[in-house]
């Protein structure tokens, strides 16, 4: 991170910034009383005290840096096999450990952004991203999740435009880029996999929609839209 303070909160900054302080006028006067003769060895116990001040920070760093190499673990697994639930949970709990902290880092922010949105916390994602894109130092993946959120929520309506007008060759040739460009990266999110099991039964992959849906009910058993589509599924395949 380029910002040492990056992550903390307000109170976390204070402690490392008088940490440092405390420390600099400490040794300042260790230095003073060593050139002057005088006794200094009164100075050596409070030096513990700059230690407890910036430890703590910086142990709240530590911490924050291992969550994030345990989001892009994570996340990695979980886009190969979005049916995990020990990933996914490995995922929430990393996320969950650092999402509410102030960050402005833009490549922090698009991993959070990567993963709420595998975890179906859409809404958070955005906020996420939208703080990423704002910077101009925002990466690649930033510019690229936008677009992936985008395609997602286009997704219903293109589907019910080939539904009402199958002979509109432009708009099934969208659906079907579509849901080829958010299959090949993985999909974990189930309210998205079932829009693309929707989207691959109306452009007549009915075997492929049935998988789809059963991932996602996989994932959220409880999920309704998920389950009307697999039994419309199962009557249409009868």
């Amino acid at each position: 991170m380029g910002n040492i303070f990056d992550g903390l909160y307000g109170y976390e900054e204070v402690m490392m910034v008088m940490g440092i302080v405390i420390f600099a006028v400490l040794l300042l006067g260790l230095i003073m009383a060593f050139i002057k003769g005088k006794p200094y060895g009164g100075l050596l116990m409070f030096f513990a005290l700059p230690i407890i001040f910036v430890g703590w920070p910086g142990i709240q760093e530590i911490k924050i840096s291992s969550s994030e190499l345990e989001i892009d673990k994570y996340s990695a697994q979980l886009q190969q096999d979005p049916t995990n639930q020990a990933t996914r949970t490995s995922l929430l709990q990393a996320v969950s450990g650092i999402a509410g902290r102030p960050w402005s880092d833009p490549a922090v922010l698009t991993k959070l952004a990567t993963a709420q949105l595998m975890l179906d916390d859409v809404q958070a994602a955005k906020a996420n991203l939208s703080k990423a894109l704002q910077s101009k130092s925002a990466p690649p993946e930033a510019a690229a999740l936008q677009t992936r959120i985008q395609t997602e929520e286009l997704l219903p309506s293109l589907t019910q435009k080939v539904a009402q007008n199958p002979a509109d060759t432009a708009a099934k040739a969208q659906l079907q880029q579509s849901v080829t460009d958010l299959t090949k990266t993985g999909v974990a999110n189930p309210a998205t996999l079932t829009n693309v099991a929707s989207a691959q039964a109306v452009l007549g992959d009915n075997e492929q929609a049935i998988s789809t849906v059963n991932r996602a009910l996989t994932i959220k058993p409880g999920l309704a839209a998920a389950t009307q589509l697999k039994n419309r599924l199962q009557v249409a395949a009868h």
